[in-house]
């Protein structure tokens, strides 16, 4: 229930409600959306409304020789998929006009996307620091996204191309590489993928389609819920030792999310162990 409704929080803001980001992703990833993303697009106002004066002009303090950048982007059928619906359906000059204002609601929705998976990423391993004092054989209970590189995960690894987007599209994707540690390419192309996904649950893309985009969307996600699951096994178990009060006590005042979960699983179990001996 904690993580339904975190999510759903963190979902739901706006751009100009960004403390949650802030929290997760620093307060310079958060300025720099509130900046550059206030109000918040809507999938339909990204697609239909003209570049503003400010997308298409660089501060003069910035770094940007261009105000569109030239910077490759992964590429899978999905991905084609979303940028050619955007395309045609919404009367684009090209490609190019339709990856940069699928990006417009794109970045900001990766941000939000992945800040939540980050968020339980950090409260599992601050909750294995503390497990590991009691019981062994947790140190690989969390992994950290810095443990994905190299890994074959998405549309970059399948070939890029070259596309001009916007200035302050490519300043956003620089810092949520960094915080996120996705690859560059990777921030655009979820970015695209994300746009498509909103189309597809409004009914704008078919279901062939659609299921292909959230297939993809898929392989970026990092597995939170199995460390999960070894997590609360990992609780379970420094519960049974002598230590239980001081692993209680710690849970609930380093990780009071996680130790919060921890109990609604735990009645979960109980609840369909007693259902199962009715059968």
């Amino acid at each position: 229930m904690a993580e339904i409704v975190i999510k759903s929080t963190i979902q739901q803001q706006t751009m100009t409600e960004l403390q949650e980001v802030k929290d997760v992703l620093g307060p310079d990833v958060a300025e720099t959306l509130k900046q550059y993303n206030t109000p918040r697009w809507t999938i339909q106002d990204a697609l239909t409304e003209e570049f503003t004066t400010r997308e298409l002009n660089p501060p003069s303090d910035l770094d940007f020789s261009s105000a569109t950048p030239n910077v490759r982007i992964g590429k899978s059928e999905p991905f084609w998929i979303v940028v050619r619906h955007a395309k045609h359906e919404y009367g684009m000059s090209g490609e190019t006009e339709a990856i940069r204002k699928l990006l417009r609601f794109g970045i900001s929705a990766v941000a939000v996307e992945y800040s939540t998976e980050r968020y339980w990423l950090e409260k599992l391993e601050q909750a294995n620091s503390i497990l590991s004092q009691y019981i062994e054989g947790t140190t690989e209970l969390a992994s950290s996204f810095h443990q994905r590189s190299g890994q074959n995960l998405g549309g970059p690894n399948e070939g890029n191309v070259q596309k001009r987007i916007l200035w302050n599209q490519k300043l956003l994707a620089n810092k949520l590489s960094e915080k996120l540690d996705l690859k560059y390419t990777e921030i655009f192309h979820l970015a695209v993928l994300l746009s498509g996904r909103r189309l597809g649950s409004q009914g704008e893309i078919a279901e062939p389609g659609r299921d292909k985009i959230n297939k993809k969307i898929e392989e970026f996600d990092v597995p939170v819920g199995t460390h999960k699951r070894r997590g609360y096994g990992a609780i379970a178990e420094a519960l049974q030792t002598e230590h239980a009060n001081e692993v209680v006590q710690e849970l609930k005042t380093n990780c009071p999310t996680i130790w919060e979960e921890f109990i609604n699983w735990h009645e979960t179990v109980i609840e369909q162990i007693e259902e199962s001996k009715s059968y």
